[in-house]
């Protein structure tokens, strides 16, 4: 959210936006990381399984089980939104470097830069945006860090939310494993 200090706790920040009128459509909900608590509208990652795409990205291991699936493909998705901030940073240089415009102008350059992004984005040629994924490769490569992971308070998860993300889970899981023995099937077809 434009206009809040880069130093506010993602809670807090998602709870501003919801009191000041986020609307989440019926039929959608937001990827949040383990920093926040899981909810109806907000779904977070099983906690203590693989998480981080460089975990699964090591010796290609795959997901041993539903919870790891689906923290494999949460992961997928918030990297897209990751992504997306490197590429304004990149573009907009001015967002890394420190300014001396007054606070509201602040806010507002980063609202305007977000709209010329999309507007360039349309309209033009946008090279930029594979030099970033390819940069974003580069650091899921590397060790992570378990200072990475926010605290968060698991008491605050609803068991409506935990039910909910389960169901996901397993319907993610089943597909796969239908996925996984039609590629067996499909070579071991080909050995004869």
């Amino acid at each position: 959210m434009a206009g809040w200090e880069g130093t506010a706790g993602d809670g807090n920040l998602y709870d501003a936006a919801l009191r000041m009128g986020l609307h989440i459509d019926d039929a959608k909900f937001d990827i949040l990381d383990a920093g926040f608590a899981l909810a109806t509208k907000a779904l977070t990652p099983h906690r203590g399984k693989r998480y981080h795409l460089k975990e699964f990205a090591r010796g290609r291991q795959r997901p041993q089980s539903k919870e790891e699936l689906f923290n494999l493909w949460h992961a997928q998705l918030r990297n897209v939104v990751e992504r997306i901030f490197g590429i304004l940073k990149k573009r907009f240089s001015v967002l890394v470097c420190p300014v001396e415009y007054n606070y509201k102008f602040q806010v507002d350059l980063v609202l305007a830069l977000c709209l010329l992004h999309n507007f360039i984005r349309r309209h033009g040629n946008d090279s930029l945006e594979q030099e970033v994924v390819d940069e974003i490769r580069r650091q899921n490569e590397q060790p992570m860090d378990s200072s990475d992971m926010p605290l968060f308070n698991e008491a605050l998860e609803s068991s409506e939310a935990k039910t909910w993300r389960d169901e996901i889970a397993q319907d993610m899981w089943d597909q796969y494993q239908i996925t996984l023995r039609a590629r067996h099937n499909r070579y071991s077809r080909n050995l004869f």
